[in-house]
């Protein structure tokens, strides 16, 4: 591999990902902690141009993964070299694994390494790796030797400037109707309520998704979960990050902060691309495991540089195990134990619930809720006691909620009513004198660029989600939710007022009124003009979404009267990132370039079917292409229906539809007319950037937090 000339990076990963080799980058595990890497085994020297700052250090690490450990063969020898023009090559760091027999590692070899001899020059820093047989003669097994493998490393500033660290924790499974602070009787959460007496607490956020693998990627990568997963079909637990979208750690990471999680669920393991961004990601064994690994780590190095730590409680997530010291304070040891038996092999999803065990069972559930609380007791006092306290602003949240048979179910993962998507969400900048209510909808992918705002940070192009206490903070007029777990696909559309269920496999429609039937209980589709108002609100989302958040939106409807396999081709000079509305059937999926300024949408309609693909990018974007194929082949002249009157466009292209002669034509929010007929067509709407909005009750709040150093 050839060291990159220009322009010089930072640390190793980024390096290879501005050259493209980001197929390289894989997630390996040592111990109980996961790091993004690269294997040494094809390419054993690697070697990246930087230019060190001031105080300038090092920071890497290595191990050597999935070894035969008693049995194999060879040693790794890992060595960080200096390359300064044609001086003398400087060792900073050299050492070796498995010279022995030993036993493996508990965790990964990291070194700091100090640069400050070449502070204010343009280095190359080498990474190499020498494998060789620990006695002479020997025969190495591949199968035994394993992987040596270099974790991101970094160069850096010693002398950080003082910014906010950021702490941010999830409660698996935790619906706010058990929780004091939103109106619980019972004493659930007497940690989390003082805690969020000087903190800014939203009554009426809801989560993108059922389930916590998507629903946590939807808040850490700030885009829907079918944004995310690059597969067919996402359904059945296949929920994959594939894509290597911009995520709220890797921003953090690309400002300098140190980055590590602690994850007490298991089916946030790494090797579903969930340790992406991170520094540091741990699979703890448990809650209290997890709790005492972000403590210890944040008294080791809390105060060496910035950092956003992750912290991920399993909670009362089922099933619900009696706790000796918290559930009696809702339920007696015999009940308990009894229905702990009843019901041990309960997972998420609890099949065959009996209804009359329905108030002992929120009652099992109320005591692990209090046992994951008097943790975060623990975690808040730690913070105060390594005097981070005053400088770390705590996100406080859940991935989703619980049913408690309101539909004739318990658990999670299995429909998008309000008892499985509606979640806690405290924001606590420290600085704050009371606590702030916000009690208009608001959804969990605003949360990560509005923890980016708050700290002045840059916003990455892909976020879909709006810094909801900045400028353009606002209530949002509707919620996308999406299921992808084990039953039909389906997504939902939520207003303050109304809720709308499309499966799309059956094509089943749902409405409720959530002011009259906040349950949502009476299912509305057969009235006179419920389900057009429930459709139209669908239908009419992502181009709201848009034009709220400043950005230019195109949406192409592909409808045909015959099969059809199309591909759209979008190119712009800002990031664009499609969002797909079609049946798991219809096979839709996209590619995208290193910077998402280029992108590819492919799928299949049948008869009487359409495929409906929004293209959402930046509001300063100048210039957008398109190319519509159906079948392989260019769509013939006059196919493709466009509502802009003045200039023609092309038939099979839109060249440069943002330039500013045509912007004046694009403030619509009217679809174009289905054609009639027979024949292939492509349907193109355009809109514009709107003017955006501030929230009508958030002045006097953005003003404190102005006052107190943040927003800026």
């Amino acid at each position: 591999m050839t060291t990159p000339a220009n322009p010089p990076q930072s640390d190793l990963l980024a390096a290879l990902e501005a050259q493209g080799e980001t197929g390289l980058v894989q997630s390996y595990r040592q111990g109980l902690q996961a790091r993004e890497g690269v294997s040494a085994i094809s390419i054993p020297t690697f070697a990246f141009a930087v230019d060190v700052p001031a105080g300038g250090e090092l920071r890497a690490g290595y191990t050597v993964a999935d070894r035969d450990w008693p049995n194999a063969t060879t040693k790794s020898t890992f060595s960080i070299l200096v390359r300064d023009g044609d001086r003398p090559v400087t060792s900073l760091h050299r050492g070796t694994i498995g010279e022995t027999g030993e036993s493996p590692p508990d965790d990964w070899i990291d070194v700091v390494a100090d640069l400050s001899p070449w502070a204010g020059r343009r280095v190359d820093i080498v990474m190499q790796v020498e494998r060789e047989p620990k006695t002479p003669g020997a025969a190495p097994l591949a199968y035994r030797e394993g992987v040596p493998v270099w974790s991101r490393a970094v160069v850096q500033s010693r002398v950080a400037p003082k910014v906010m660290n950021v702490l941010w924790i999830t409660i698996d499974t935790l619906r706010p109707t058990q929780v004091g602070l939103y109106g619980y009787a019972k004493p659930t959460t007497p940690e989390i309520d003082a805690w969020a007496q000087k903190g800014i607490v939203f009554t009426q956020a809801i989560a993108q998704s059922p389930w916590t693998r998507t629903s946590v990627s939807s808040m850490l990568y700030s885009a829907y979960p079918h944004q995310i997963c690059a597969k067919p079909t996402c359904a059945g637990g296949g929920f994959v990050i594939e894509r290597p979208m911009p995520n709220l750690p890797g921003a953090f990471r690309d400002a300098g902060f140190a980055t590590v999680a602690y994850v007490a669920n298991d089916i946030l393991d790494h090797s579903y691309g969930t340790a992406r961004g991170f520094d540091r990601f741990v699979q703890a064994r448990s809650d209290e495991d997890a709790a005492a690994g972000t403590i210890a780590w944040m008294r080791a190095h809390g105060s060496e540089r910035p950092f956003f730590a992750y912290l991920h409680f399993l909670g009362p997530h089922g099933p619900y195990g009696f706790i000796p010291g918290a559930s009696e304070t809702f339920i007696d040891e015999a009940s308990g134990r009894r229905l702990e038996e009843k019901y041990k092999a309960a997972g998420a999803l609890f099949a065959g619930v009996d209804p009359a065990d329905r108030e002992l069972l929120i009652a099992m559930y109320d005591g692990k809720l209090l046992a994951t609380d008097r943790l975060m007791g623990r975690v808040r006092r730690a913070l105060d006691e390594a005097g981070l306290a005053e400088n770390t602003v705590v996100v406080i949240v859940s991935d989703h909620g619980e049913e408690f048979l309101e539909h004739q179910a318990w658990g999670h993962g299995q429909s998008l009513f309000d008892e499985q998507l509606r979640v806690p969400l405290i924001l606590l900048p420290p600085g704050l004198d009371a606590q702030k209510r916000i009690d208009e909808q608001v959804a969990l992918v605003d949360v990560a660029p509005t923890v980016l705002g708050l700290l002045g940070l840059p916003i990455p192009e892909s976020f879909v989600g709006r810094a909801m206490l900045g400028d353009l903070g606002a209530p949002r007029d509707a919620v996308l939710a999406e299921y992808l777990n084990s039953g039909p696909e389906s997504a939902a559309i939520r207003t303050p007022n109304l809720k709308y269920i499309y499966e799309y496999e059956s094509g089943r429609e749902q409405v409720y009124d959530l002011a009259a039937d906040p349950g949502e209980h009476a299912n509305l589709s057969t009235q006179p003009g419920r389900l057009e108002q429930g459709r139209f609100a669908f239908q009419s989302f992502n181009r709201q979404l848009s034009i709220d958040r400043g950005r230019y939106l195109v949406e192409l409807r592909l409808v045909s009267s015959a099969p059809v396999d199309w591909s759209v081709e979008a190119n712009g000079d800002r990031a664009v990132i499609p969002m797909l509305h079609a049946a798991p059937g219809d096979g839709q999926g996209w590619t995208a370039s290193n910077d998402y300024r280029r992108v590819r949408v492919s799928g299949r309609t049948e008869k009487g079917r359409e495929l409906a693909v929004t293209l959402p990018a930046r509001g300063d974007m100048t210039s957008l292409s398109l190319k519509i194929l159906a079948n392989g082949r260019e769509l013939a002249p006059g196919a493709l229906i466009v509502p802009t009157p003045g200039e023609a466009n092309p038939a099979s292209l839109l060249a440069n539809v943002m330039e500013p002669a045509a912007r004046e034509h694009l403030f619509s929010l009217s679809s174009p007319p289905v054609p009639a007929g027979e024949g292939t067509h492509a349907l193109v709407w355009i809109g514009a950037p709107g003017v955006g909005w501030k929230s009508r009750n958030q002045k006097e709040l953005r003003e404190k937090l102005q006052a107190l150093g943040y927003l800026n």
